[in-house]
């Protein structure tokens, strides 16, 4: 008969899973070249590869830089594509536009307490877009986060952020221009 303390402890199995992230590290991989070629953002402690851009977003992208430019160029800073610092250290979105007044831009990467819009042109996204990027910018305060729908064709405007949430969500179809909280005189025609 075996001994208790003959007996061999049994091994823990561990089930594969993703290993979460700080935004430093984040960068320190990025320094040592480990995203070259990749699209990837950090998104809750987790790298979230980017899918390849499409026509539809491409040309989304385009237009609504026209749109934003013309509209807005005046009196804001638009950054398209570029990463915005949060309070969340797991997190670094690169949302498709993000917008700062002119006077409130510091020539260094956006801070989200700095943002009046941030907007998402989603078709292979959405999910993420609507749910965990929509949590991240509610809760930094950001005023109104706009989801450009390409699978639907709806322009999603979300205000009055509260928590991980916003209060209030409007959809606009084509043909409808959109105005931004900040600056609600200027009409913004999304498509």
């Amino acid at each position: 008969m075996a001994r208790v303390a003959d007996r061999q402890p049994e091994a823990e199995v561990l089930e594969p899973s993703p290993l979460p992230i700080t935004v430093e590290q984040y960068h320190q991989m990025a320094d040592l070249g480990m995203f070259r070629g990749k699209r990837v953002q950090l998104i809750n402690g987790y790298m979230i590869r980017m899918p390849a851009m499409k026509d539809p977003h491409f040309a989304a992208l385009v237009n609504l830089n026209q749109r934003f430019q013309q509209a807005l160029g005046g009196v804001a800073v638009i950054a398209q594509q570029s990463p915005i610092r949060v309070a969340n250290s797991q997190s670094e979105p690169e949302p498709d536009f993000a917008l700062v007044r002119r006077e409130d831009y510091e020539g260094k990467v956006f801070v989200s307490s700095q943002l009046f819009l941030v907007v998402e042109i989603s078709d292979a996204t959405l999910k993420l877009d609507q749910s965990e990027k929509l949590a991240i910018y509610a809760s930094e305060g950001i005023p109104e986060y706009w989801i450009v729908n390409l699978r639907d064709n709806l322009l999603e405007v979300y205000t009055d952020p509260e928590g991980s949430g916003y209060l209030t969500r409007h959809t606009l179809k084509p043909g409808q221009s959109a105005a931004p909280k900040t600056f609600p005189n200027v009409q913004i025609e999304w498509w």
